[in-house]
């Protein structure tokens, strides 16, 4: 009997051992892990702070928006004036229709693409600025502008000089001189010509009568007389023939050049004075002059079958 108690004794004195260190091995692996899910948690709430320290960037200044160059909305600008040395001053203002028209050097409609880029300046911003006064202007070239700009008659923009490195030019308006983006001065400094509506006709006219060199058009006892006649046209030969001039459009206006060539009227049912043209060059543009405005339209040289002649008939048009 005792030798069997001896027996268990020793059998349970192992397991109490084994049981013993497998429960430290298991609260070591615990604490382990705690240990390593600590680790990780930490790690999470270091990389989440990084993160909204390279987003929010705490105790760096957001950098401030570049403020406009000029305090005055394009919508409000009804009068542009530029002056230029040893150019023509232009001057060009909405008329009560709400269409720009030309009154310096010459009276005559002005470009809607070139006048959208000049109102471009109220949305100009100033890129830095600086005080000055009458002894420094002349460092900025601004002593004696070269361009000055002036909106509604009273905000004026001075053009100088532009920058060495970065091609940016100097300005002024009032006491101050601004560094803006060199953009509209090239615009500005271009025969006044550019500055013309590049239509042929004026917006929205009637045309009563064409004048052509070996054609003549008009509007008459309710129908379209033609001149000479053909043996067989159509009515749609004659819209088509004015359409051509209705949406005509130059690629350049000119200088006029002086040259003297066949004569082209054209007559309207809602304006008392014809437009007279000078056909002067059919190669390698179309060239049309205005000697009494002192200007000259070039189109492509493709233009003349559409301008010069009466289009083809169609096989299915109505003859008459």
């Amino acid at each position: 009997m005792a030798e069997k108690k001896k027996v268990r004794l020793k059998r349970f004195i192992p397991y109490c051992l084994f049981k013993e260190l497998r429960d430290d091995d298991n609260t070591f692996k615990t604490t382990t892990m705690n240990k390593r899910n600590l680790l990780n948690i930490g790690l999470l709430l270091l990389i989440g702070i990084l993160v909204l320290l390279v987003i929010y960037e705490p105790g760096i200044e957001a950098p401030t928006e570049d403020p406009l160059l000029l305090d005055i909305n394009r919508d409000v600008v009804r009068q542009i004036r530029i002056e230029r040395q040893g150019q023509e001053t232009v001057a060009i203002a909405l008329d009560s229709q709400g269409r720009w028209q030309m009154s310096e050097p010459i009276a005559i409609a002005a470009s809607d693409y070139r006048m959208n880029a000049l109102l471009g300046i109220t949305e100009v911003k100033s890129l830095g600025n600086y005080p000055t006064d009458s002894e420094h202007l002349s460092s900025f070239g601004l002593a004696t502008p070269r361009v000055t700009l002036t909106l509604n008659g009273q905000v004026k923009i001075a053009f100088g000089d532009n920058t060495a490195l970065d091609q940016r030019r100097y300005v002024q308006v009032g006491d101050r001189v601004h560094l803006i983006t060199d953009t509209l001065y090239y615009h500005l400094i271009g025969n006044y010509t550019t500055f013309i509506r590049q239509e042929l006709l004026p917006e929205g006219s009637s045309v009563s009568a064409i004048t052509l060199p070996d054609l003549a058009i008009r509007w008459k006892n309710d129908q379209w007389q033609i001149d000479p006649k053909p043996e067989a046209f159509s009515a749609d030969q004659i819209t088509r023939l004015i359409d051509a001039w209705k949406f005509a459009s130059a690629i350049q206006v000119k200088p006029y050049d002086g040259k003297i060539g066949e004569t082209i009227i054209i007559e309207f049912k809602d304006r008392e004075q014809p437009l007279t043209f000078l056909l002067t060059a059919s190669s390698p543009d179309l060239v049309l002059a205005r000697p009494e405005l002192g200007i000259q339209y070039h189109l492509a040289e493709s233009s003349a079958e559409e301008l010069l002649k009466l289009p083809k008939l169609e096989k299915a048009a109505v003859k008459e």
